[in-house]
Parts: C-alpha cells; sequence; structure tokens
C-alpha cells in the first residue's frame, strides 16, 4: 500500500469525494449510526493520509490539529489528533502499526514531536494502542451518544 499525506487545501475533488464515500460507508452505513459526519471545525484543520492500492484510495486516517481532549484527571491535550479511519472492510479493520508509525514520523517532521493523539469508539479495541505506548487517559461521550475512550502518545514522558 502507498500512503499519500495531504492537507485539507491541498485535496483534489475526487481525492475528497473519496474520503467522504469511505467515511459514510464506515460511520454510518456498516455502524448504522445517523448523525453528522462533515465537522467543518475540524475537517478543514487536518492531513489526510490516504491509503491506496493501485490508484484506488482503500483507506484513510485524519491526523487534526485543532483537536483538544480532556483527561479524566482534568488534563487537557492538544496533539495532532488521529480522526476518522475510515477504510473498505477487506483492507483493515482500525488503525494499525503501519498507520500510527506514519502518523509518529509525519508529527515528527510537522510538529518537531511524536506526541499524537486518539479517541475510539470500541472498548475491545484499545490493546493495539496500548502495545504501540498510547496510555488511556479517559472517556467522553460523542454526538452519537457513545462512549468513546482518549488515548495519548507522550513517548518523552514515560
Amino acid at each position: 500500500m502507498i500512503c499519500k499525506i495531504t492537507h485539507y487545501n491541498e485535496l483534489t475533488t475526487d481525492e475528497l469525494y473519496r474520503i467522504i464515500q469511505l467515511r459514510i460507508d464506515g460511520f454510518i452505513v456498516q455502524n448504522k449510526v445517523c448523525y453528522q459526519d462533515l465537522e467543518d471545525k475540524y475537517d478543514k484543520h487536518q492531513h489526510y493520509m490516504m491509503w491506496y492500492v493501485g490508484n484506488k484510495m482503500v483507506g484513510v486516517n485524519a491526523l487534526c490539529y485543532k483537536k483538544r481532549f480532556k483527561g479524566d484527571d482534568g488534563t487537557t491535550y492538544e496533539y495532532p489528533a488521529f480522526r476518522r479511519q475510515a477504510w473498505m472492510p477487506e483492507y483493515k479493520g482500525g488503525c494499525t502499526t503501519r498507520d500510527l508509525t506514519k502518523g509518529k514520523e509525519f508529527c515528527m517532521k510537522y510538529y518537531g514531536s511524536p506526541r499524537m493523539m486518539l479517541e475510539i469508539t470500541y472498548e475491545g479495541g484499545k490493546q493495539p494502542f496500548l502495545d504501540f505506548g498510547f496510555k488511556e487517559v479517559g472517556t467522553n461521550i460523542d454526538s452519537a451518544g457513545r462512549t468513546n475512550w482518549i488515548f495519548v502518545y507522550e513517548p518523552d514522558t514515560y
């Protein structure tokens, strides 16, 4: 697979259309949750990690530099945040070490630190992030009423 990283302002119309297709299929059709997926506050402030097999985009991860999370202890985290991972089911079912490593490299290059964060909607999916070195810092409830688990990657602090 080939990864192309592009800021929202540099996406082509076809790339944006494909990203929206993947997100609708993953978040609304497969998860059977009807909610407004497009978020002007965040979508326009992120880089998109678009994954291709041949010339077909099969997955996308986004790293948003405007997202904030508050941990259960009151700490506010403001690192680039993995958001809206959407993949064709036959290629992947969530973030992998490959994606997280690419995200860490991106954060080092553009932000001078590998620190990043993310939230997931399924408690059973925690282990890959813990294995990569993330730590769980809290939970929140999203706009669809689901519990989300919040993780941060701060390898220089532990």
